[in-house]
């Protein structure tokens, strides 16, 4: 018995496209799960309610002389320290992968 060449060809075409057409559906199931997921949670933050601001018991009969001392952030943001040194000297100003 002799196996023809072409048949075994078609076979293997067909075998490819099988897989890449569970492949490619599996990537669409999962981009459409992650897409889900993310407007969800997004929806889910836009519907928090916010914290009510809390006032203080200051009369505003202290005497700190009006100098108000800079308090931690209470939801983890935090300023940056200094905005970066303008850079002096030779240069274009791009940046350059070393190549000619």
């Amino acid at each position: 018995m002799t196996d023809d060449p072409f048949l075994d060809r078609e076979v293997g075409r067909r075998r490819v496209r099988v897989v890449t057409a569970w492949v490619a559906g599996a990537a669409v199931v999962g981009t459409g799960a992650t897409a889900l997921a993310l407007a969800s949670a997004d929806q889910a933050a836009a519907q928090q309610t916010t914290t009510p601001v809390q006032q203080s018991g200051d009369d505003g009969t202290s005497d700190d002389d009006g100098v108000v001392a800079p308090t931690a952030p209470q939801d983890g943001v935090q300023q940056p320290a200094a905005p970066p040194a303008p850079s002096f000297g030779g240069g274009s100003g791009h940046a350059s992968s070393g190549g000619s």
